[in-house]
């Protein structure tokens, strides 16, 4: 037991406390007389606590002596080593943030040369295939035209045959333009890995931040979603305005009359106990 290194009289701090605990649980403050018995139980309770901290602290300040001078003996040899950590740390920091803005950069230079050769390939094999149609259409026509020069299809089975050609050639250059669209929107892009190496032990650790520049319009986009009675946007916003509980007390301690704060601010309950 941690109390055994301190000289105390246990016994009778136990029969103190037995003592207390059933004059505790044997009042029920039901009128004056019983909360005038409850609180000069608190009263006893309070003096005890006091004379026990009599007894404690000095046990309890030398212990905390001994644990700061052994912190500060600590921080002594491991202080200059965590001052190198720091130095190098944010050497390599800094040459990761560099690293990933380059290999970003490299990213997005890649995938944009990628994007435009392969909207050109795309566009190029369109205008293949459209070229393609339309010299169907033409041999079609011809063959067409030679036919009812023959007199083997007069002039109106001619117009319809040369009418069907056209319509083919519409549908296949129709076609030529979704697949080269598809091809576009088909677009894988490239990922540049940022060169930073690993050790074990030394983690490639990212921190993400926030910092609130504007908190009116994150607001007004809660409010906005409320109105719009856009219910998954608003819950998402909601959780990032925050409610300062602190500040609601402390206004609470200012003003004393909790009915008037309640009806004043919506959502919150003001109360006395």
């Amino acid at each position: 037991m941690a109390t055994s290194v301190i000289p105390v009289d246990s016994k009778k701090f136990e029969a103190t406390q037995s003592e207390l605990q059933k004059m505790v649980s044997s009042i029920v403050v039901k009128d004056a007389d019983t909360c005038l018995t409850a609180k000069t139980a608190q009263r006893d309770i309070r003096t005890e606590m006091k004379l026990r901290h009599s007894v404690l602290d000095p046990f309890v300040i030398k212990a905390k002596t001994n644990y700061d001078e052994a912190k500060e003996e600590r921080q002594k040899w491991i202080g200059p080593l965590e001052a190198m950590d720091t130095v190098l740390e944010d050497k390599v920091k800094e040459y990761n943030r560099k690293e990933r803005e380059r290999a970003a950069r490299e990213e997005e230079e890649t995938n944009r040369k990628k994007r435009e050769a392969e909207a050109k390939a795309a566009d190029e094999q369109r205008k293949r295939d459209e070229s393609a149609a339309a010299e169907r259409r033409k041999a079609e026509q011809k063959a067409i035209e030679e036919a009812r020069k023959a007199g083997e299809l007069n002039k109106r089975e001619a117009e319809k045959a040369k009418r069907e050609a056209q319509e083919r050639e519409r549908q296949a250059k129709e076609l030529a333009a979704k697949n080269a669209e598809a091809e576009k929107a088909n677009f894988q892009p490239v990922k540049v890995q940022a060169a930073i190496p690993t050790v074990s032990g030394v983690p490639n650790r990212v921190n993400y931040k926030a910092e609130v520049q504007q908190p009116n319009l994150l607001i007004n986009s809660f409010l906005d979603a409320v109105h719009m009675k856009d219910t998954e946007r608003a819950v998402y916003l909601r959780q990032f305005i925050t409610v300062d509980e602190q500040k609601l007390g402390e206004e609470a301690r200012r003003v004393k009359n909790s009915k008037q704060l309640t009806a004043l601010i919506p959502g919150v309950y003001f109360y006395e106990n």
